[in-house]
């Protein structure tokens, strides 16, 4: 007689435990999947702070000091006037632009950076770079100064010669041109040919006569 009460309680714990499990999902609860989909939602969080603040990083890099630049410029004719050929410091406007706007496409595999000659087809077979077409036209031109304005990279080549002359827009206000009657940003240009009439400081019309060959390439 007590073997039998024992069984009927035992089968009476089991039918009680059995029956609480069932019950656990409500409408208001989560299920373990629900609860782990949450988890790893939780843990990627901090990584796309990183990415938004890898972002702003690269963004605060691109503001360079006049001292910058005066360096820049004042390295490059030192280069020239110690080169022993004239094809020697042609790798420095790829050079500026590489560590200032924290580029890479720039650089060969022994990451040495391609001389200016190099930047034009590069830039054709990278499809993070885009034309935004003639440079003679303000439209464009406006759309390039406002894009570097907000820590963004573009630049105006000659593409006359597969080695025309590149310089980088500046985030700058632009000023009338008499010239060119447009209203031009200022530039960085380092002349290879002559060294000693290179600048930071001056507008888009000092570096090239107005041509439809002047076009206007973004990093986007």
């Amino acid at each position: 007689m007590k073997n039998l009460k024992f069984v009927i309680i035992l089968l009476l714990i089991v039918g009680c435990s059995k029956s609480s499990k069932k019950e656990l999902p409500t409408n208001n609860s989560h299920t373990v999947e629900e609860i782990t989909t949450q988890e790893d939602i939780s843990n990627k969080t901090p990584e796309a702070t990183s990415e938004t603040l890898t972002t702003k990083e690269v963004s605060k890099k691109t503001k360079v000091t006049d001292a910058e630049l005066q360096n820049t410029i004042d390295t490059f004719i030192n280069c020239k006037a110690n080169s022993s050929s004239r094809k020697e410091c042609r790798n420095a406007i790829t050079a500026f632009i590489s560590t200032t706007y924290g580029l890479n496409e720039f650089k060969d595999k022994l990451g040495n950076y391609e001389i200016y000659d190099s930047i034009q087809p590069i830039i054709k077979r990278t499809k993070a770079w885009k034309s935004l077409g003639s440079a003679i036209n303000q439209r464009h031109i406006d759309k390039a100064v406002s894009l570097v304005q907000n820590g963004g990279l573009a630049l105006v080549i000659d593409t006359s010669e597969s080695y025309g002359h590149v310089t980088v827009i500046r985030p700058s206000e632009t000023k009338k041109s008499g010239s060119w009657n447009l209203e031009l940003p200022k530039v960085l240009s380092l002349f290879n040919n002559k060294p000693e009439k290179s600048f930071y400081n001056k507008s888009l019309a000092y570096a090239f006569k107005k041509s439809d060959a002047l076009k206007i390439f973004i990093r986007e």
